[in-house]
């Protein structure tokens, strides 16, 4: 069941991204988002490009410290392998990508409840955006769309969730409906992402309030309801 970008903006008005405390201040300084690929790449440290990350990896790119965070719920056991692909695959397909869950002005989806939740003793910053104003400001770009928690695969009647070049498509290529999206992504590092490309993404705001008790770090307010980007761009910028 094929549909826009513009029906799923409408289903779905908000997107939200889950950052470390310590991400926030590049993150307000150059107004973007990058992959895990990217930074690890431009920290000189690819070790965990194609490997799964049990904890949190604090890269260092130049006098910046970034932190990258874990993919504990990863389990090949979990999962159904598709045209040929291996889980190293689909670690390096993870990594090539910025993450959002959808939701509304209340906050997002039960599958990012339940991730802020994961990670709430982290006391990370969990950033709002408005669909409709990422769609409009990456007009040059492709949000791609996934049907399942890609990072933490479950078997179903003990069938694993598939995983492979099909996990993540655009809104004419899928075969569900906007209410079934549980991810909304953007690829930017990889061969079909094109070097130094650079998406806007639209105002934000901080929503740690939506989600749980805790106050979020400090945050300037000059520095919220700016655009920032998702990029593959220089760093810092």
């Amino acid at each position: 069941m094929a549909f826009s970008d513009d029906q799923f903006a409408q289903v779905r008005p908000f997107l939200f991204h889950l950052t470390h405390q310590v991400n926030i201040h590049g993150i307000q300084k150059s107004r973007t988002l990058r992959s895990a690929a990217y930074l690890m790449k431009k920290a000189g440290e690819q070790s965990f490009l194609r490997r799964k990350r049990t904890t949190a990896v604090q890269v260092q790119i130049g006098t910046v410290t970034v932190s990258i965070r874990d993919q504990h719920p990863l389990y090949l056991r979990n999962m159904r392998l598709e045209n040929g692909w291996s889980f190293e695959d689909v670690v390096q397909s993870l990594n090539e990508r910025v993450f959002f869950w959808p939701g509304n002005k209340n906050g997002p989806i039960s599958y990012g409840q339940r991730h802020f939740e994961r990670h709430a003793t982290e006391r990370p910053v969990i950033l709002r955006v408005s669909t409709a104003d990422l769609y409009r400001e990456n007009r040059n770009a492709c949000p791609l769309y996934c049907r399942y928690n890609s990072g933490s695969p479950r078997c179903s009647n003990g069938v694993g969730s598939p995983r492979g070049p099909s996990t993540f498509v655009s809104s004419a290529d899928a075969d569900y409906a906007p209410c079934n999206v549980v991810e909304v992504t953007y690829q930017t590092a990889g061969e079909t992402a094109g070097a130094g490309r650079s998406c806007r993404l639209g105002a934000w705001s901080v929503a740690n309030a939506l989600v749980s008790h805790q106050s979020p770090p400090s945050i300037p307010p000059r520095s919220r309801s700016r655009a920032i980007s998702v990029s593959a761009g220089s760093w810092p910028p």
